[in-house]
């Protein structure tokens, strides 16, 4: 079946859909479609109900994936394994069709409240409903090793709270003990916050691995916090095995519940109870089994609501409540509504997005602080300005374009097999970094190198290293003892060459983020503050030893790292809940020079960079884009949205340092390096260029590549605004994020364990 063109057989033949023209169908099988009550990377999860009036959870794979027989196989799996199962903390399978052109399957229905929603909404359980919850997973999980089977993603999403106990969800990634023991070599399945230590280490599994997920879920249950803490896959998976949980916010526990979920999250398999004793633990502790619901009163009003909406929801509609804002932000991945709405998402509806019908004109107030003023600000001056003096020119209006392209033509699909956690290109070598081995790809994706023997995770996604004379430098975990520290490594070959441990203890590394010379610079953090202290480090890599180091609130993440060194790094930080401020670094000793504040800014994202070099300036953004004079401070020239007010995006400059990129309110915004005078202005007609959790904007071949908040890809043409191509992984869904490499006349981009590689010209 070709990706995107799906034919679909009569509605009266058993296994297949009818649809109503939209993406949802209004039938799975013998199954009338009510709503939608979740998405993954596999299918959708619907709301159905049969002739009979029975109401099923209906679990389908995504259309244009029905043909793949790897994924076909998957799904086999999970139905066989779902079969296994039964007990009272458990959705049992109703009915099934793995064969269907579109396979599917139903369980039994369980009319509750994701535990991660329920937390996030509520707050922590109370002790009586906390015991009850371990208990009830204990049970469930006692139900599924009796079936010979290993869940492997227990976590705060895969928990239902309903009025009659929690139950044990998704059964998508659990395989069969007499199957293979270990994950392929170098992919770890599991949700890297929940899952167990030798997960995250790729040894040997045993159903005790479980418990270590429940007591994981359990902590947050009873915190409100993840047991270690938030950050990217390699981050956590290093907590996970190599520190403990924060034992404070469990201090307000009952001695022993709080012993019994220390001992689920012990490091060694061996020192962990196994369901039953759990279960054994919890009746010696007694359990308060009052009259009524076990539950808080607010949250049994949210599971009733629930009950309610499914015997008068339309087909189609959502089938949870409408939810207020979360007071404990949620367990990455988990849906906080029935529209399965993304973090993404979510973040560009509290910023605003933009309607574009025909164009629309949006006013900015440019400051040229140079003396100039809006009637020459178009111009490209070859002098320098003069230092800022006067007040803010009047605003000048900036008349933003429909954004429209056709779809890019996909030149080659490849299976990464290793879920991609990074890409980086290296003249004809594609690096694709997976959660514990890096691969060598050529221009085409096809096989150089790897997987390779250490063991490899980056710690950034988005920026996973930087290459320099053949060698990618890289922060993460690598090697046989899986050091914590800097990396090099040979592109060529995949050959780990040599590492540098992290300088103190505690330092999480985050970026590389610049090189200079021979000097590699890092960013990182000491988690767990406050204060929130964060660590520039200057590696020297003929030594491979500390050239330098500066530790602070102030130098939060490296911002820009200048292409020499007669000009200073620039650092960002600042207090949290306060505006940003930036301060510059000598690259030879790390001595701080001039600062300024950064109104609306915040550095604390190590992921991303806000600043560029561009027309001789400094350029980072806050609630304004500013340009600075890199040996003073000194303003150039400030451009500001009128509209809005939201933060601006990261800048990037073009290649030859002429031309600013951004995004904002408006949309994807070019200004002259120079003065700052927007040269055009453009946005799609549906969602929003401008979001806060995606790889920012990437220049290559003319093109500027940047990601909506709709999971597409836009390829711009630099110098007029104008759609090129966009593209859409159809294996994305909104809680995904495009990896991608730009470059040498081609566009890489990976999602999970696809990578897809698409012509710069779309064609």
């Amino acid at each position: 079946m070709i990706i995107g063109s799906v034919s679909w057989r009569p509605p009266q033949k058993r296994g297949t859909m009818e649809f109503s023209g939209a993406a949802d169908p209004r039938r799975v099988g013998p199954y009338a479609v009510l709503g939608l009550l979740g998405a993954g990377g596999m299918g959708k999860v619907f709301l159905g109900r049969s002739a009979g009036g029975r109401t099923v959870a209906v679990k389908v794979v995504r259309p244009e994936l029905a043909d793949d027989p790897v994924f076909r196989a998957r799904f086999g799996q999970e139905v066989a394994a779902a079969r296994r199962v039964s007990g009272a903390f458990t959705a049992p399978v109703v009915d099934a069709d793995p064969d269907a052109p579109v396979p599917w399957m139903a369980t039994a229905f369980v009319p509750g409240v994701p535990l991660s929603t329920a937390v996030a909404r509520h707050g922590a359980l109370p002790g009586a409903a906390l015991r009850m919850l371990v208990a009830g997973l204990a049970e469930a999980l006692g139900n599924i090793h009796a079936a010979g089977l290993i869940h492997r993603d227990l976590k705060p999403s895969n928990v239902l709270v309903a009025l009659d106990g929690p139950h044990v969800i998704d059964f998508g990634i659990s395989r069969a003990v007499e199957g293979t023991s270990h994950t392929r070599s170098g992919a770890v399945i599991g949700s890297p916050g929940y899952m167990s230590p030798e997960q995250a280490l790729e040894r040997l599994l045993t159903p005790i691995s479980d418990v270590f997920s429940l007591g994981a879920t359990a902590y947050f249950a009873a915190t409100g916090l993840p047991p270690f803490g938030t950050g990217n896959a390699a981050a956590l998976m290093f907590r996970v095995a190599g520190t403990e949980p924060d034992r404070v916010p469990l201090a307000g526990l009952d001695e022993p519940l709080r012993a019994l979920i220390l001992r689920c999250l012990a490091k060694d398999p061996a020192e962990r109870p196994d369901p039953a004793e759990v279960v054994e633990d919890i009746e010696r502790q007694g359990v308060d089994v009052a009259a009524g619901s076990w539950l808080p009163a607010p949250l049994t009003a949210d599971i009733m609501a629930v009950r309610a909406s499914t015997l008068t929801a339309p087909p189609a509609a959502p089938i949870l409540p409408t939810l207020p804002s979360p007071r404990i932000p949620p367990e990455p991945q988990a849906p906080p509504t029935a529209r399965t709405i993304g973090r993404r998402a979510l973040l560009v509806g509290v910023a605003g997005t933009v309607a574009v019908t025909g164009g629309i004109t949006a006013a900015v107030a440019l400051s040229n602080r140079g003396g100039g003023n809006t009637a020459n600000a178009g111009r490209t001056s070859g002098s320098a300005l003069p230092r800022p003096t006067g007040a803010p020119s009047a605003p000048a209006a900036v008349a933003t374009t429909p954004l429209t392209a056709p779809d890019a033509v996909v030149r080659r699909m490849r299976d990464l097999g290793d879920p991609c956690e990074g890409l980086v290109l290296s003249g004809d070598v594609l690096v694709s970094f997976g959660l514990l081995a890096a691969n060598g790809l050529d221009l085409d994706a096809k096989a150089r190198w790897g997987p390779t023997s250490a063991s490899v995770g980056v710690s950034a996604r988005h920026r996973p290293g930087l290459v320099r004379n053949g060698v990618l430098y890289f922060c993460g975990s690598a090697g046989s003892t899986r050091v914590d520290g800097l990396h090099a490594m040979d592109v060529s070959t995949g050959k780990l060459l040599w590492s540098v441990a992290a300088p103190t203890g505690g330092l999480l590394l985050r970026v590389v983020a610049g090189i200079l010379g021979d000097t590699v610079i890092v960013s990182g953090d000491f988690p767990g503050g406050p204060p929130a202290r964060s660590l520039v480090w200057a590696v020297d890599t003929r030594k491979r030893d500390t050239l330098w180091q500066e530790t602070g609130t102030d130098v939060a993440a490296v911002l820009l790292v200048p292409p020499t060194t007669a000009s200073m790094i620039l650092a960002g930080g600042g207090a949290i809940g306060r505006d940003g401020e930036v301060v510059v670094l000598d690259p030879a000793t790390g001595r701080r020079g001039w600062r300024n504040p950064v109104p609306g800014g915040s550095f604390g994202a190590y992921a991303r960079t806000r600043a560029c070099f561009a027309g001789g300036a400094y350029v980072y953004a806050g609630s304004s884009v500013v340009a600075v004079d890199p040996l003073d401070g000194r303003q150039r020239w400030t451009f500001r949205a009128t509209r809005g007010g939201d933060p601006f995006g990261d800048p990037v400059a073009s290649p030859d340092g002429r031309t600013v990129y951004v995004t904002c309110a408006v949309g994807l915004i070019a200004l002259d390096a120079a003065t700052g005078a927007p040269r055009w202005a453009t946005a799609p007609q549906e969602g929003s260029l401008h979001e806060s959790d995606s790889a920012g904007i990437r220049i290559a071949d003319g093109n500027v590549y940047v990601a909506d908040d709709r999971a597409n890809l836009w390829a711009v043409d630099a110098e007029t605004g104008k759609g090129r191509w966009k593209y859409s992984d159809p294996t994305q869904d909104a809680t995904d994020v495009l990896l991608t490499a730009v470059g040498g006349g081609r566009v890489w981009g990976a999602n999970r364990t696809s990578l897809v590689v698409v012509a710069a010209s779309g064609a």
